[in-house]
């Protein structure tokens, strides 16, 4: 799975990018997906047949070996972490693994019919296998009753019945399960599944159901357990243990310069938007950066470890783990929604070489009209840079350069104000000093229009310290 998309990434994370903690486990809301219906009893049957069978240890320890990628040599040897991963694994063995005689258990199970079952039973095993494992979008809920659901990739639409998730699922929640035939209707065959329930934005949704992968049990078991976990049982992370990894990614990226973790601590306590802002902030502050698309995995995990155990004025002083926790006890479970979104931060750098191309050919009104469009554009992104004071040391330059000397002095004031190291605008400074432009009192009133000083706003209020020397 190395090719593995940023999509895929985003459900990796996922919930609340939790790192090395356990899953949440949907058998603490009763068992979400595990229900007693007609085709549920029925495949209990038929996996219990093949796990006491002795004749087939042969078969089940190739199946965990190809499943979880080890290499047991025994069946003794086999353990799950726990149920999440231990359904996975059967309901994967029991439909798509292939026996020594190439085909399922459950097609060799109708074929053999070991157990003697009625043949009203034995077609249900038949019935069976009729099923299609995927993602599916829930489109109706008739509580108590059935769901009507449709499989993102296929877009085929089923009626199924069901009874206690239809009091959990809502209309465009999106679960990761199994539709199988049961006699003359459809029901929810899978086992549990690890993920949250969530919701996709309309762009994501798209780019989801464009996806050419073939989802089965295995497969995600390996995109979200198997690369998130080591086989041992996860240790829980205290927020000491998250903030010292953090500091430690912050420290090897050089962004600890420009931020700590209590800033950080600052920020999501009083915050008033998504994780997303503060790492689209930090990316800003990282970029350019070799291998850019492996080091914001390794900031992006470790920052929101950090983030899922701050506590938030907003969470009444709970951090969001202790808010998903309590939920859990009252057995609610967790309800997202993902969107996908395009990283400003790139086209940060085009908008300022734009700027920056103008300049070079002379053209000081086209290169102030590309740098207002720049902080307009970080403004609307609520993104920076590690190089922002030498952007308001251009746009003061530029203002000079169409004969705006009270303008070119204020914003080269804010820039030597952001990185009192600058040494360009202290230079260019003294020089408007010596040609009689001094403007030892500026009435701050006069820019309050000015897109740049409202960035400039904003980012006083972020607290980051710009404050780098030249060499550094």
């Amino acid at each position: 799975m190395k090719n593995t998309n940023f999509f895929i990434k985003v459900i990796l994370h996922f919930p609340y990018i939790i790192g090395n903690q356990k899953p949440l486990s949907l058998t603490n809301f009763k068992n979400l997906w595990i229900i007693t219906k007609m085709g549920l009893k029925i495949i209990s049957r038929v996996i219990g047949y093949y796990f006491s069978t002795p004749e087939f240890k042969g078969e089940i320890l190739r199946a965990y070996n190809e499943f979880f990628g080890s290499r047991c040599k025994s069946i003794e040897q086999i353990k799950f972490r726990d149920e999440i991963e231990e359904g996975l694994f059967k309901e994967w063995f029991l439909y798509d693994f292939k026996l020594s005689n190439n085909l399922s258990p459950l097609e060799f199970f109708y074929l053999t019919n070991p157990l003697k079952l009625s043949k009203d039973l034995l077609q249900e095993c038949k019935d069976l296998q009729e099923n299609s494992y995927g993602f599916y979008k829930v489109l109706e809920v008739s509580q108590g009753y059935g769901l009507v659901v449709e499989n993102l990739q296929t877009g085929k639409v089923y009626e199924v019945k069901e009874f206690l998730a239809t009091f959990y699922l809502s209309k465009g929640h999106v679960i990761p399960t199994r539709v199988g035939k049961v006699g003359d209707h459809y029901e929810l065959v899978g086992s549990a599944s690890p993920l949250p329930l969530i919701k996709l934005s309309p762009i994501l949704e798209k780019k989801f159901r464009k996806l050419k992968i073939q989802w089965s049990p295995k497969v995600i078991w390996e995109m979200y357990l198997s690369g998130v976990y080591e086989r041992e049982e996860p240790q829980t992370l205290t927020l000491e243990e998250a903030e010292n990894n953090l500091k430690i990614v912050l420290s090897k990226y050089g962004l600890d310069r420009f931020v700590t973790t209590e800033l950080l601590k600052e920020w999501i306590y009083n915050k008033s938007e998504t994780d997303l802002y503060f790492l689209n902030i930090l990316s800003s502050l990282l970029y350019p950066v070799d291998n850019y698309a492996d080091v914001m995995d390794e900031l992006t995990i470790a920052f929101n470890n950090f983030y899922n155990l701050c506590p938030q004025k907003a969470l009444g002083g709970k951090s969001p783990m202790e808010k998903v926790l309590e939920h859990r006890e009252r057995g609610i479970p967790p309800d997202f929604r993902l969107t996908l979104k395009k990283s400003p931060i790139p086209d940060l750098y085009k908008k300022y070489s734009k700027s920056l191309e103008f300049a070079k050919k002379g053209d000081a009104e086209r290169a102030l009209k590309k740098i207002n469009e720049l902080f307009s554009y970080m403004l609307k992104n609520k993104i920076t840079s590690r190089d922002i004071y030498r952007m308001f040391a251009n746009k003061g330059a530029f203002h000079g350069a169409l004969g705006d000397w009270e303008k070119c002095t204020f914003f080269l004031q804010i820039a030597l104000e952001l990185n009192p190291y600058y040494d360009f605008a202290k230079t260019q400074l003294k020089k408007l000093k010596k040609m009689g432009y001094s403007f030892e009192k500026i009435e701050k009133k006069k820019f309050q229009k000015d897109i740049a000083y409202k960035y400039y706003i904003f980012l006083k209020s972020l607290k980051i310290n710009f404050a780098q020397r030249e060499d550094s």
